[in-house]
């Protein structure tokens, strides 16, 4: 709404605090802000301050502290109030990532993206269009800079956890100035080898300050300033000789950008990012400091545009955080530590704000009034600002032109039919080049670079399957609204293919002359069968199975009702998923009496155990997890799909955001839509179906479309159509990551693939590339055929690969690692553990980096062949029993001892309880080169053997020992069930 009187707004304003600081047991004292310029008819200019995590009565306690504090609350004193929608494609509750996506870019995206759509196509966002309409840009943060909110304006990413990568997206994006934390994601680190974003930015041409002194004496753009490892300090806590407050950032920010900008203009975004964090704290010390500190910044915008006249401001947020209630005596409560549905704030103050004087906006509403009132466009193709070197790099070695192949999709292969062979020669198209993901400084080569024509792991992975069970009640929404086209969306966006609907009407009185179930289906161009329980109406009601997949044969079956309550049913579905009959329940159980759902479960248990194949149940069972004998019975076979969904994913993608969205997330709560706090709505699976391990694969996505939630689900089918082959085939691992790491060395890690392959060729094996596109079939090829996979010194592995490696393992899979595989992970950061991500696969505990004093010249077997030598023992707790004798005999077969390594290097390990080691580090003539419990260089650790040096690469692989070595470390292998 638009507030004409501005000066009596803002006394009103004052008043409203003094009376809540009255309460609260404090007095106020404040004036009203002076009147603004008279605003001119476009804006050349936009300030958009963002309160992350603010909502009402966040913004409230700000009044209050500013109140007692004697000063007038800045966002009191702006004409145009307008409430903001914030929800994530989906109807999910927003995180920060889609929240500045959605603000940036007028477009809904799914958690955890940034500047991109949820099919991950880049976004142009409002930052971009200023930037090349040749206005000036800038970022404001009192959070890391490539934290969620700031970097939704500037990068497009997958992952807000990606922040090297955001860092290098940001410096590519080239803002004219940015300032706030983050700085760990800019500096070199020990194991990334790649050009550090700091580099990058002072070869664009950064100006890079880390001490308020800096900045205050800046005079030019582009300014990059880092004030703090990650975030910055809360305002309470904040020492002023050490870092700035929002409010200086601001005003320098605001001065640099308006002197250089010039008739041009530009646009700022400033983000109060801490006060989020204090409610995901529950911190009502700390909630109203930082938005009273927010405010004060809003302050120094406000005083700017005033004398300008041309500069719209506007202050928002990106979604609630920690449903902040205020009681009548001030006091601040809390009533989660996680984002919330609930609408946010928007105020507006400069030319063009009639546009924002609406009662309730979408936040993709937001760039689009912005790019309006500043006269820019967001469509056209998302591109890089042009690169400006300040200082001419010198040409790199040739021996750093790589060709890496860069995989083309995420996602698995979805066809469930397998070819012939596991292995199939590469596309005349690959190796693709990825100049876009190679460091600047190197250069990547044409395809002609690498020209031996790799044979390729393939086949089919297993098929995808998204599962959704959903009681509609009858298409009536928790608003009351009648909308059966909002349920069609629903299922639309969440991408199921297979739904089993509840409370289900068919041509009652009140759907009209409508079977829901066909309505929706139609509408989705998906198959249907509808199982009526009573007439209703006029009508039918029932459940009903909707399926992208034929739908081939069906059954409705009504349940037992010892107690003669209303009916209950289960529809069955044999639905054809590519040539697989996948068998499918939709029920709706009892809602009063417990013993009439046990019976009802019971009965539905035998119907689905007798079904044959991959068999699905889904539905509303009334009765909560938590000691339910309804569910126990079903689970006596079958899967809880979200618990185990709960034990597959990653727990750290589920905790960033606290307790109540993780126990959100995990619990699965389907009610009710405003406030979700129990899950009586399930998916069952049978065993044979895997629940896929990925964040999100399991959700309850936010709707008022019903009184229940939805619940999704993605599954994998079984890999059924493979016929079992007894040749043994040899799987080498090729990694994008690693390549360029091994670029920046000046190193050729293509040829060492390459060589591999033809050794393991040469020794009689089938062979094939994996590479990352095709790891998720690993755990298939290892159930039918033996398989060996060599993960040859690994560098950065990702948390779905080393997943992939573990299946792959389980499955029957054997492992020849060697040196510092999986020694890291993409989410690399300043403090945490940066021990193997698979070390208790290998048997091993890292002890000691790659090149340590004294340097290894050899390997050596524990025992000299009679059971006893000078390495025995040589792991603290080892035992060297006959069976470990035999294995070792067979390793060191026409081998001399020791083996002489070509680079003397090795990565310093302990043996695990457990595993076996049979080989030590020593020198060229025989002597230990560490103390005992530190030495084991070779270990076996069940179906996976781990090596500590470079044993796989080119000059290694020219040794007609170490080839030996490497045969008898595959015969050995495969010798193992």
């Amino acid at each position: 709404m638009l507030r004409n009187d501005h000066a009596g707004r803002c006394l009103a304003a004052v008043a409203i605090a003094l009376v809540l600081s009255v309460c609260a047991g404090q007095v106020a004292c404040g004036a009203a802000a002076p009147s603004p310029v008279q605003a001119r008819p476009g804006a050349r200019n936009v300030i958009l301050f963002i309160g992350d995590g603010m909502g009402e009565n966040h913004v409230k306690a700000g009044r209050i502290a500013s109140a007692a504090a004697g000063r007038a609350f800045a966002i009191d004193s702006m004409p145009v109030i307008a409430h903001v929608s914030t929800l994530s494609y989906g109807g999910n509750i927003t995180d920060s990532a889609a929240a500045a996506t959605a603000m940036a870019t007028g477009h809904k995206t799914v958690n955890r993206s940034l500047g991109i759509d949820p099919d991950g196509v880049p976004l142009k966002t409002i930052l971009e269009a200023v930037r090349d309409a040749g206005g000036r840009t800038g970022l404001v943060s009192t959070c890391a800079l490539t934290s969620a909110t700031p970097a939704g304006f500037a990068v497009h990413v997958e992952d807000r956890g990606s922040g090297r990568e955001i860092a290098a997206a940001l410096v590519r994006t080239a803002p004219d100035l940015m300032l706030g934390g983050g700085l760990a994601n800019f500096m070199p680190t020990l194991f990334e080898k790649t050009k550090p974003p700091m580099d990058l930015a002072r070869e664009h041409g950064y100006n890079i300050v880390r001490e308020p002194g800096e900045l205050d004496a800046a005079k030019s753009l582009p300014l990059l300033g880092l004030f703090a490892d990650i975030d910055m300090e809360y305002e309470a806590d904040r020492d002023p000789e050490v870092q700035l407050s929002l409010a200086r950032m601001a005003e320098r920010a605001i001065e640099l950008l308006s002197n250089a900008a010039g008739d041009r203009g530009f646009f700022l975004m400033v983000e109060g990012g801490r006060i989020d964090h204090t409610g995901h704290s529950n911190d009502a010390e700390r909630l109203p400091v930082e938005v009273l500190a927010f405010d004060r910044a809003i302050q120094v915008g406000l005083e700017f545009a005033r004398k300008r006249g041309d500069t719209l401001v506007i202050v928002t947020a990106d979604h609630e955080t920690g449903r902040v209630e205020i009681s009548a005596d001030g006091a601040l409560r809390f009533g989660s530590d996680g984002h919330t549905e609930l609408n946010v704030p928007l105020y507006a103050e400069g030319p063009n704000q009639e546009l924002f004087a609406q009662e309730v906006i979408d936040n993709t509403d937001i760039p689009v009034l912005m790019a309006r009132a500043i006269g820019v466009s967001l469509e056209g193709p998302v591109a890089e600002a042009p690169v400006v070197i300040s200082q001419p790099s010198a040409p790199a070695p040739a021996t750093q032109a790589l060709a890496v192949a860069a995989p083309t999709s995420s996602a698995a292969p979805t066809s469930s039919a397998e070819p012939a062979s596991s292995v199939a020669p590469a596309s005349s198209a690959e190796p693709t080049s990825t100049a876009a993901m190679a460091p600047a400084a190197v250069p990547v080569a044409s395809e002609a670079t690498h020209t031996p024509s790799r044979p390729v792991l393939s086949g089919a992975a297993p098929k995808r399957l998204v599962v959704m069970t959903y009681n509609i009640q009858t298409g009536t929404g928790a608003d009351l609204v009648y909308d059966i086209d909002r349920i069609a969306e629903v299922i639309r966006s969440q991408g199921a293919d297979i739904v089993g609907l509840n409370e289900v009407d068919s041509y009652t009185k009140k759907s009209g002359p409508v079977n829901q179930a066909k309505y929706i289906a139609d509408k989705l161009g998906f198959d249907c069968a509808f199982g009526a329980i009573l007439s209703h109406k006029g009508g039918q009601f029932g459940n009903a199975i909707i399926s992208r997949y034929p739908i081939v044969s069906n059954r409705n079956h009504i349940l037992p009702n010892p107690e003669m309550n209303e009916p209950r049913g289960a529809i069955e579905c044999q639905v054809d998923v590519d040539g697989t009959i996948v068998n499918v329940f939709a029920t709706h159980l009892e809602v009063r009496d417990s013993e009439s759902r046990f019976a009802q479960a019971t009965y539905l248990f035998k119907l689905a155990s007798a079904a044959k194949g991959p068999t699905i149940i889904t539905g509303d069972f009334n009765a909560v997890p938590k000691l339910s004998p309804e569910t126990a019975v079903i689970m006596k076979g079958f899967n809880d799909t979200m618990q185990v969904y709960r034990m597959l994913v990653d727990s750290a993608e589920l905790v960033r955001d606290g307790p109540f969205n993780r126990d959100y997330l995990k619990g699965g709560y389907t009610c009710d839509p405003y406030d979700p706090n129990r899950r009586i709505d399930y998916i069952f699976a049978s065993y044979d179906l895997r629940v896929v391990g990925e964040a999100g694969a399991a959700r309850v996505p936010r709707t008022l479309g019903s009184d229940h939630l939805p619940y999704v689900v993605a599954l994998e089918l079984p890999w059924e159509k493979c016929d079992k082959n007894t040749a043994p085939l040899v799987a080498v691992m090729s990694s994008p990551d690693s390549a360029l790491w091994y670029a920046d060395m000046g190193w050729q890690y293509d040829d060492d693939i390459d060589e591999i392959l033809r050794v393991v060729g040469e020794l009689g094996y089938a062979c094939a590339e994996v590479t990352p596109d095709s790891m998720p079939m690993l755990p298939y090829v290892a159930g039918r055929r033996p398989t060996i996979l060599l993960l040859s010194n690994i560098r950065r592995m990702s948390l779905q690969q080393q997943q992939a490696v573990r299946e792959f393992v389980a499955a029957g899979g054997r492992v020849l690692a060697t040196c510092q595989t999986s020694l890291k992970t993409p989410d690399e950061v300043m403090s945490g553990a940066f021990g193997f991500g698979l070390s208790d696969l290998f048997g091993v505990s890292l002890a000691g980096w790659l090149g340590a004093e004294p340097l290894h010249d050899a390997i050596m077997p524990v025992t000299d062949g009679s059971g006893v030598g000078a390495a025995a023992g040589a792991t603290a707790g080892s035992t060297v029993t006959a069976a470990a004798t035999a294995m070792e005999a067979k390793l060191w077969r026409a081998i001399d001892k020791p083996l002489a390594l070509e680079i003397p290097e090795g990565t310093i390990v302990k043996a695990r309880p457990g595993a076996v080691v049979l080989g030590v580090w020593s020198n060229g003539k025989g002597a230990l080169t560490h103390q005992s419990d530190l030495n084991a260089a070779a270990v076996k650790n069940g179906r996976v053997m781990y090596v500590g040096c470079d044993l796989l690469c080119w000059d290694m692989l020219q040794s007609a020992q170490v080839r030996a070595f490497v045969a008898n470390a595959i015969g050995l292998l495969l010798e193992v069930e």
